[in-house]
């Protein structure tokens, strides 16, 4: 199990953390305003977090282990 974690900068504290994938986390990408969080896995998933609430909004299932990805600031919605 992966975890992701977020840290207070200035003490090194971990504020939250959770189990957010099944195997090594390959990429993290912050949407243009900083309230969503992509994360990519080897896991073959790309999951859409809420950074306010650690809430997965969304769960995207590949054929393939994922090494990186992004989220566009041309639209403010997910299908």
């Amino acid at each position: 199990m992966s975890l992701c974690r977020a840290v207070f900068v200035q003490t090194g504290a971990t504020t939250r953390e959770i189990p957010a994938h099944e195997s090594t986390i390959n990429c993290l990408a912050f949407n243009a305003k900083r309230f969503m969080l992509l994360t990519c896995s080897a896991d073959y998933h790309a999951k859409l977090w809420d950074v306010e609430t650690f809430e997965m909004k969304k769960d995207f299932r590949c054929d393939r282990p994922l090494n990186s990805g992004a989220i566009s600031p041309l639209k403010e919605h997910v299908r």
